[in-house]
């Protein structure tokens, strides 16, 4: 967290406890752990084409016996290669 008045810190919370860090070269740490995320993160359209060919692999991988459905690909016009509606 960066503030105009004061030096930034860094805010970790976790299930029963929180952790505020404000030593300069832990901070300049998570900084580059975030920086390093934001660049190896795909973008909100990549993250969505990845997730369709997962499931449409799994769907292969588990067979024509079932019925696979994904409502937000459907309604956008992607299609869900190897999905069958019964």
């Amino acid at each position: 967290m960066t503030f105009p008045t004061y030096e930034p810190l860094v805010f970790l919370e976790q299930e029963g406890s929180v952790l505020i860090e404000e030593q300069s070269e832990t901070v300049k740490l998570y900084e580059e752990i975030v920086r390093s995320l934001a660049s190896a993160s795909l973008n909100e359209e990549e993250s969505k084409s990845m997730l369709l060919r997962v499931c449409e692999q799994l769907a292969v991988l588990d067979g024509p016996e079932h019925s696979y459905t994904l409502p937000g690909a459907l309604v956008a016009g992607v299609p869900f290669l190897g999905s069958h509606r019964s």
